[in-house]
């Protein structure tokens, strides 16, 4: 497939279209299947599917928590830095859902032609989000351990919504 056979999604910057071919091997794969899971129910229930899961965070360059509730929204973006560090942004608002439509598309319209972490930033940039530059984290030794503090903050009181997504 050429990169003329598939489109900028939503108007998204050229900076932000890394064909897969440029940005390494293991773009090339992962952006051909990148995934979202999305887990309900409060906290306890989240946590447990997302120990079920199988994710396997260390194999991606890029991937993103979206957390909502009754009382928000919040979406980390983590980002490897090296091997054992990784820079973690994040957004808060009252809703996630325009967010988690826009990247649903690009995983979608992107056909594994563009490496689909820096297609999502172009999208976050094209829907001026302001994330804040969080500091540098440890890699994550599991999914509970990466994304557990923001799913109890906003399902603690009821009921949720956690969507992982890995990119690249």
């Amino acid at each position: 497939m050429s990169q003329s056979e598939v489109h900028a999604p939503f108007g998204v910057d050229e900076k932000f279209l890394v064909e897969t071919s440029k940005a390494g091997a293991g773009c090339v794969v992962s952006s051909f299947d990148p995934y979202m899971y999305d887990f309900y129910g409060d906290a306890e229930a989240i946590l447990k599917n997302l120990d079920a899961s199988g994710l396997l965070l260390d194999e991606r360059r890029m991937f993103m928590l979206t957390v909502q509730s009754e009382t928000g929204a919040e979406v980390k973006l983590f980002e490897k830095v090296e091997d054992t560090t990784w820079n973690v942004r994040t957004w808060r608002g009252e809703n996630a859902d325009e967010i988690h439509a826009n990247i649903r598309e690009m995983l979608f319209r992107n056909k594994g032609v563009f490496c689909t972490g820096e297609q999502a930033k172009g999208i976050f940039h094209k829907m001026e989000l302001e994330f804040s530059e969080d500091t540098n984290a440890p890699a994550p030794y599991s999914p509970r351990a990466a994304f557990g503090h923001p799913i109890r903050a906003y399902t603690k009181e009821g009921y949720g919504r956690a969507s992982v997504t890995c990119f690249c």
